[in-house]
């Protein structure tokens, strides 16, 4: 028994550091592909629902869908802490990237339309 609650609480904080980096990336995604309010608040969520039904069908199988608090809590902290140490830095290094990426693919692209107005 104490084993399962172990279990629970590890794979709920595994669980809440695997969320934020998937959120991050769909951040990063949407970033890329410029998509609008609407879209965001669809992919947001979608997102936010299928890691709900993720959520609970662990929960079922390791504590047989008994909803304890300090795996609640363990999922948040994960959650925190992966954010403090690592998503923050993810989603800014992101966007300095496609920053850069943009400004040379539109100065490349001035260039090569430059060429062809010749």
């Amino acid at each position: 028994m104490i084993r399962q609650q172990i279990m629970l609480v590890t794979v709920s904080f595994a669980i809440g550091m695997i969320v934020v980096l998937l959120y991050d990336l769909l951040i990063i995604i949407r970033e890329i592909l410029g998509l609008g309010r609407i879209m965001q608040g669809l992919t947001d969520f979608l997102f936010w629902e299928s890691s709900a039904v993720v959520l609970f069908i662990i929960t079922y199988r390791i504590n047989e869908g008994i909803i304890r608090g300090y795996a609640v809590a363990a999922l948040f902290l994960g959650m925190i802490i992966f954010w403090w140490s690592v998503g923050s830095r993810l989603l800014a290094g992101s966007r300095k990237l496609l920053k850069k990426i943009r400004r040379w693919v539109t100065i490349n692209s001035e260039k090569v339309s430059a060429r062809f107005k010749r």
